[in-house]
């Protein structure tokens, strides 16, 4: 009785978000948003687009579902002149601002830029004939030392064993201190899932390597051919770039996506090098790059600027004439948040509370998949 009562008071709030969220548009709300906005430049990020990713396995929503994803881009289409992250940066460089445009309403658009980190396998078969059809630009940050060996990040392996493992309990040692998560019913491998995140990106490389293998030894999970956690190989990156050709280029995720703040200068140096080098030998020339985790000190900066013209961080906000073309801001955009957020998103920083949107929405879709 309780779970039915709450599955309606769910049902009920998303469509009252949906309404909201027509409502909003109609009296103009966003387009006084957007004008209050003028003058400066959205970058988006996005990682992967999936037509089968489900809770627990993409609890953080870094894999936006297809179909929301085109609601999206019907959405931005609309509202905003899309460019590429390429003339952004030119633009930016020879301080040129494009006039604003007028769609069909006479309403101001907005420029608006479009990347994807990480470079996962189904930006080739779920994300690219989206774009295809839309005619839309994109950028795609490329970890390349990971693309040869088909090596699945880190982040990724941590999510999908505690989301897929039959064990009820598992434990791991991080640096000095033991952690114990408690798998045994979905609300709770939700909260093991968001503890071992935090407890992971806070401590060494070295640590941090020896509790994933614990985890994952632990977990005893069959990762297999999965578009959703992989990266594109360099074949299917080659078969992107025919598929898309203008409307896709390639940055720098660095070699190994590891957290750049915590490696020695030497490291850094060899992360950010050979990643452009192997990626402009192998697929097209790079001049751009975008730090692992939005990680990043003052030696990296330095490093980045030796090798790249561009570096976009995952710090929220827009980006206006005389930005910091080494700490360009961008909106991350996560599955959790549905039509009505992501619009909001656009003009409002909802990332402080992502956790809570997390929690929230992955609570609301087992109680409908129960």
């Amino acid at each position: 009785m309780l779970k039915e009562t709450a599955r309606v008071m769910g049902r009920t709030a998303v469509g009252c978000a949906k309404m909201a969220s027509v409502v909003f548009d109609a009296v103009g709300v966003y387009s006084l948003f957007r004008f209050f906005k003028r003058n400066q430049t959205i970058i988006l990020m996005y990682h992967g687009i999936t037509e089968t990713a489900s809770v627990p396995d993409n609890f953080d929503g870094r894999q936006v579902d297809a179909t929301l994803f085109e609601h999206q881009i019907e959405y931005l289409k609309k509202n905003y002149d899309i460019i590429s992250f390429d003339e952004y940066v030119n633009n930016e460089q020879r301080g040129i601002l494009k006039e604003d445009r007028l769609n069909t309403h006479n309403r101001v658009k907005r420029q608006l830029t479009i990347t994807f980190d990480d470079g996962y396998a189904n930006n080739l078969y779920v994300l690219a004939p989206i774009i295809k059809k839309n005619n839309i630009p994109i950028i795609i940050y490329l970890p390349a030392g990971l693309i040869d060996n088909n090596e699945i990040y880190w982040s990724n392996k941590v999510s999908f064993c505690i989301g897929r493992t039959e064990r009820k309990r598992i434990e791991f040692m991080a640096g000095a201190k033991r952690i114990v998560l408690d798998l045994s019913n979905p609300k709770s491998r939700i909260s093991a899932l968001i503890t071992a995140k935090k407890t992971l990106f806070n401590i060494s490389e070295t640590d941090r390597k020896k509790a994933i293998f614990e985890i994952i030894s632990s977990c005893d999970v069959d990762f297999r051919d999965n578009i959703d956690l992989r990266p594109m190989s360099w074949e299917e990156l080659k078969k992107l770039k025919k598929q898309l050709g203008d409307l896709v280029s390639f940055g720098s995720h660095t070699l190994t996506h590891p957290l750049l703040s915590k490696i020695s200068d030497a490291e850094i140096i060899k992360e950010l090098s050979e990643s452009r080098k192997m990626i402009s030998k192998k697929l097209v020339k790079t001049d751009h790059l975008s730090y692992p985790f939005g990680d990043y000190d003052s030696r990296v900066i330095t490093t980045a600027k030796r090798f790249y013209s561009s570096a976009v961080t995952t710090s929220y906000g827009y980006n206006g004439q005389g930005v910091d073309i080494f700490r360009l801001k961008r909106i991350p955009v996560s599955n959790n948040n549905g039509m009505f957020l992501f619009m909001l998103s656009l003009f409002l920083d909802l990332g402080r509370y992502s956790e809570f949107f997390i929690r929230v929405y992955n609570r609301i879709k087992l109680l409908f998949h129960d």
